[in-house]
């Protein structure tokens, strides 16, 4: 966000007690991107992992809370939604965790973008099933409900699958979803429809829900990136 100049209302951070003031002035400056070569095959943003979230948003004078949990469905993170009253709630938690039906009870619309083609991959760690299925990669935004990734749909968009050098846990997974964050808050910024495509994908592909892969999957969709080569 901060690389293509947009601006959150308020940064919730997770699992952070104070920010620190200090490094206000970063030796980082405001360059956010990775000063490693591109390793991807996509034309995507790169971001520079050693910049913690907590100095982006003290760096850019950001709006931002700590909350001393992790849980995103503590009471501290639901009273501070309630005072807050934002109009659409970007989530990009810890993995493994839903979002419970109270958190969602509170009226705002949760904005998730998942790293698989919905809803033919529904679950987790679908981006490595879906380099060994179909040698390819693909993000899809929706609205959270109740369900595992069964929200309304927004977009989606396909990628190519990275290249075997490029690490995909922290840094292909992430920036393919920031790249279809920014395509969605752009459209909503420039106050473009947004419609959502539910009906028309589930009435088109069958749904796949898949759980935490095994490491040999895993080694093997990424040898399936260095045998494409």
């Amino acid at each position: 966000m901060a690389n293509c100049n947009m601006q959150p209302d308020h940064t919730i951070i997770l699992g952070a007690k104070t920010l620190k003031k200090a490094r206000r002035n970063l030796r980082y400056g405001f360059d956010f991107r990775s000063e490693q070569p591109d390793l991807s095959s996509a034309d995507i943003f790169i971001p520079r992992l050693d910049i913690k979230l907590e100095d982006v948003c003290v760096a850019l004078d950001w709006n931002v809370s700590c909350l001393n949990t992790a849980n995103v469905n503590d009471n501290q993170v639901k009273n501070l939604l309630v005072k807050l009253v934002p109009s659409m709630v970007v989530y990009s938690g810890f993995g493994g965790q839903i979002v419970s039906k109270d958190v969602l009870g509170l009226g705002y619309p949760f904005l998730h973008i998942h790293s698989g083609w919905l809803p033919k991959y529904r679950g987790s760690t679908t981006i490595y099933y879906s380099l060994l299925q179909d040698g390819a990669c693909a993000a899809s935004a929706f609205f959270l409900d109740e369900g595992i990734d069964t929200g309304s749909l927004v977009r989606r968009k396909k990628y190519p699958m990275p290249d075997f050098e490029t690490e995909i846990d922290h840094l292909y997974d992430g920036a393919i979803r920031a790249d279809l964050l920014i395509e969605v808050l752009s459209s909503l910024k420039n106050k473009k429809k947004v419609e959502s495509q539910k009906k028309i994908c589930d009435a088109n592909i069958p749904a796949s829900h898949f759980y935490v892969i095994h490491p040999v999957l895993k080694h093997l969709a990424k040898l399936r990136c260095k045998k494409s080569e």
